[in-house]
Parts: C-alpha cells; sequence; structure tokens
C-alpha cells in the first residue's frame, strides 16, 4: 500500500466485545494492532476494513480466532445464595465461586485460593465457611451446610 489508508476492525455478530484501539493507519504498507482485546472466550469473527485516504470503505476481511481463556485474575461469585432463610437455618441456595481470568470468564487453571464466607456486619456464619477453588473449575465450587446465626 502507498499513500494513507486507515483499517478499521470489529467483531462480527456474538455477545464479545473489543477493546483497545480499533482503527490504525498504514506505514510502510503494514496496518498494525498493537492493544486489542476479546472479553468472551470462544469462536469469534473480526472483520478488517481498508479505508481510501478519503475515508471510502475499499475491501473488508474476515478472520476467525478462538479466544481462550486467560490465567487466573480474580474470584467471582459463580451462584449467589438464594432464599429467605430463618436463622440458624441452611441456606436454601449455597452460595458458589470460582477462579475467573480479567475478563470474567472462568480461568484456564493454575491458581488455587482459598474463600472464607463470612457474614455482614459481624454476623456468624454456621456450616463448612471455608473452601479451596481451583482455576479451571467450570461452574466454581459451592459452599455446603452454609448458614447464618
Amino acid at each position: 500500500l502507498t499513500g494513507n489508508f486507515a483499517v478499521t476492525v470489529l467483531v462480527e455478530g456474538g455477545t464479545a466485545t473489543l477493546y483497545g484501539t480499533a482503527s490504525a493507519s498504514s506505514e510502510n504498507g503494514v496496518v498494525s494492532f498493537t492493544d486489542l482485546s476479546l472479553d468472551v472466550q470462544g469462536r469469534h469473527s473480526l472483520a478488517f476494513t481498508l479505508h481510501s485516504p478519503g475515508g471510502t470503505p475499499l475491501h473488508t476481511l474476515s478472520q476467525a480466532l478462538t479466544v481462550v481463556p486467560g490465567p487466573a485474575y480474580k474470584v467471582g461469585v459463580a451462584r449467589s445464595p438464594g432464599g429467605n432463610p430463618t436463622c440458624g437455618d441452611v441456606l436454601l441456595v449455597q452460595p458458589a465461586v470460582q477462579v475467573l481470568d480479567r475478563g470474567g470468564n472462568p480461568s484456564d487453571g493454575g491458581a488455587t485460593v482459598e474463600i472464607t464466607a463470612s457474614g455482614l456486619n459481624g454476623v456468624p456464619v454456621l456450616g463448612t465457611a471455608s473452601v479451596s477453588v481451583t482455576g479451571g473449575g467450570g461452574a466454581g465450587v459451592s459452599f455446603v451446610g452454609i448458614a447464618l446465626e
């Protein structure tokens, strides 16, 4: 390419969000994107559109790629506790936690963390209040027999 051409990129379909600078200009016939990322794992398609120096779209090329889970970054709630329990009764829906990557996807594994449940405002937690969670655990790890005093 000779001249000042621009290329833009966007995600075709799906629910992924593209982060980074989605437009770049040619330099010696090459266009480089250096900070792009997608927030959802799975198969996606990116559409790259070449624009003339005046901004007219000239050609679009689509490229499929697969985004895999990243390394452990944070812990998230996979299932919130539910129901309206009476003090001392076991929660009807036990909470579950999981290790997530930077995009909020279940991580690719590797990290194991110990998580302890605690009640708000000092309310004691009854039952098994600690679990070990390892990245790549899919749906997460559930607490067992949690109740609030």
